[in-house]
C-alpha cells in the first residue's frame, strides 16, 4: 500500500526484493514524527497521533495478516492507521526512511538520493503548496504523453 500523494523515484521492485521476508505481518517506515504545522495539504487540519505516517507506505505479509475484510471495514480508522491490530511494535518490520520521505518536514531535508517522495503537506497538483526539489520531476511526469508508449 502507498498513499496517493507519493511518487517513486526508483524501481519499487527494489523494495519488494529487500523486504520479502515473512517474519512480520507488516513492514513500514517507522517515522519519529510530530507535525510542525497545524495544517497539511490543501489547508486541512493536521492531526497528531502515535505512529503518524507509518501507514502511508506498507508491505503486508498476507500469510501473517491478522485482519479480515470485515474487520477492516468495521474498525475505527485510528485502530488501522496506528497499526494497533499488530498488537505491539515488535510485530512491525522496519523500512528505511528513504522509502517514505516526508517532503518539507524537518526530519526529511531535501536530498536527491531518496526512493519515494511523500507530499504529505501538499504537492504541485495544488494551487499553493510548500515547494521542494521534488516538484519538477512530478510536474514532468504529469505533462508526459503516456499515450505514445502504447503504440
Amino acid at each position: 500500500f502507498m498513499d496517493c500523494d507519493m511518487y517513486l523515484r526508483t524501481d519499487v521492485n527494489d523494495l519488494f526484493a529487500e523486504y520479502n521476508s515473512d517474519f512480520y505481518p507488516v513492514y513500514c517506515v517507522k517515522h519519529n514524527y510530530n507535525p510542525t504545522s497545524q495544517f497539511k495539504m490543501d489547508g486541512m487540519f493536521q492531526t497528531n497521533y502515535p505512529r503518524k505516517n507509518w501507514s502511508s507506505l506498507m508491505i503486508f505479509n498476507k500469510e501473517k495478516f491478522p485482519l479480515t475484510i470485515k474487520e477492516i471495514f468495521h474498525s475505527p480508522m485510528s485502530y488501522l492507521h496506528q497499526l494497533e491490530w499488530t498488537g505491539s511494535e515488535e510485530n512491525i518490520g522496519s523500512i528505511p526512511l528513504e522509502w517514505n520521505w516526508l517532503v518539507g518536514e524537518i526530519h526529511c531535508p531535501d536530498r536527491k538520493d531518496i526512493n519515494a517522495a511523500h507530499f504529505t503537506l501538499g504537492g504541485p497538483w495544488y494551487e499553493k503548496w510548500p515547494e521542494s526539489i521534488y516538484d519538477k520531476p512530478w510536474l514532468e511526469m504529469e505533462e508526459y504523453d503516456y499515450s505514445k508508449d502504447w503504440v
